[in-house]
């Protein structure tokens, strides 16, 4: 039998001052205190089976161009997710962000031992790239401790050159940007667990500008074996193809992995899970117009009023509502650093940031 969404309604309202206490708590006292791990796991618990009611009451499919199903009704569809604190994307604004210079440099490495597979698929919403398990990782701090395996890689891009990137830096939108999302090995087997769950995800966040005097071979894309060769008109959803290895390391040797913005974020789509630790590089990675109209070329799926993809990023979210009773900071990356997860109070955000989602 269907919950009325009201009812569901109600309960999670009902419950914000819980939320509230929680987050006192939190930032009040240290992760090994009996009292905030007791209340943590009783919340937790309460997450996870208002995330199955909401479920239930909002089986509506998204999409990005439809008036009934686009990101200006995410808040009605997915009330108790994508209406957060925490939400992405923000406009990463240089005069506000904090240097820390703790902060080290990204990388980006592969298991050998593993065989790799990549599969390229249309999923009616983007080109959403699948790696292979336990095959590639990120590192933030230095050590190659296979603490965040990679399991996607997609795109937003816009119709026109002036947008398509979801972040902004200082105001300003680029025509692509790419998402590298990762998930918590040592506390989740998989994205799909991940997803939800505190701590769960780390994603990258990859701008990408059109610069006329390179050619594609100079690219990138070419450098992914050719990945822009499979994007056509044909290649509609649910479409699938299996490519050869591509080698995701290079990614960085066309941008400088120590220049970059660090802040505590959500899914970009439904269901805008706010535990995301957000990585965006600074500096643009060059590609080629006819590349990006090459993107611009795939199908969308049938959720959409548009018919080729286009426009498919998520308007900007506040870094900080103004009725959030936890503002989030926004950092920023030299060189010489340290891991912003080492930052006191981070982990206890990120922990309890993730209910917000639920409560809000």
């Amino acid at each position: 039998m269907a919950v009325p969404l009201q009812t569901v309604s109600s309960l999670i309202y009902s419950l914000r001052p819980t939320i509230v206490t929680y987050k006192i708590l939190c930032i009040a006292r240290t992760l090994n205190n009996p009292i905030y791990i007791m209340t943590y796991h009783w919340l937790i618990s309460i997450q996870i089976s208002l995330l199955f009611v909401n479920c239930l009451c909002n089986g509506s499919e998204w999409s990005y161009s439809n008036i009934l199903t686009g990101p200006e009704t995410w808040n009605h569809h997915y009330r108790n997710m994508c209406s957060g604190y925490y939400q992405s994307p923000i406009d990463l604004k240089s005069d506000i962000s904090i240097l820390d210079l703790r902060l080290k440099t990204v990388v980006i490495y592969r298991n050998t031992s593993v065989a790799e597979t990549t599969t390229i698929t249309n999923n009616g919403h983007s080109a959403d790239v699948t790696f292979s398990q336990n095959t590639w990782f990120i590192s933030f701090d230095g050590l190659r401790d296979y603490k965040y395996e990679i399991a996607k890689m997609h795109f937003h891009w816009g119709n026109t050159d002036d947008r398509g990137s979801e972040h902004t830096i200082d105001g300003i939108r680029f025509p692509l940007e790419g998402h590298i999302v990762s998930f918590r090995r040592e506390l989740y087997s998989s994205l799909e667990e991940a997803i939800g769950r505190p701590g769960g995800l780390a994603v990258l966040g990859i701008m990408h500008n059109i610069v006329e005097s390179i050619k594609s071979d100079q690219t990138v894309f070419k450098a992914y074996n050719n990945f822009s060769g499979v994007l056509n008109p044909q290649f509609a959803p649910p479409n699938a193809l299996t490519v050869d290895n591509m080698n995701l390391s290079l990614i960085l040797s066309f941008l400088n992995p120590s220049r970059y913005f660090r802040y505590f974020g959500s899914l970009t789509t439904p269901p805008c899970t706010e535990n995301v630790l957000w990585t965006v590089f600074t500096d643009q990675v060059p590609i080629t117009r006819e590349q990006v109209n090459l993107f611009r070329s795939l199908p969308y799926g049938p959720n959409e009023k548009q018919t080729t993809m286009g426009d498919n990023f998520r308007p900007i979210q506040p870094l900080n509502p103004a009725d959030t009773l936890a503002p989030r900071s926004l950092y920023r990356a030299t060189a010489s650093s340290l891991s912003l997860l080492s930052l006191p109070g981070l982990l206890c955000i990120m922990l309890t940031s993730q209910l917000t989602v639920i409560f809000s």
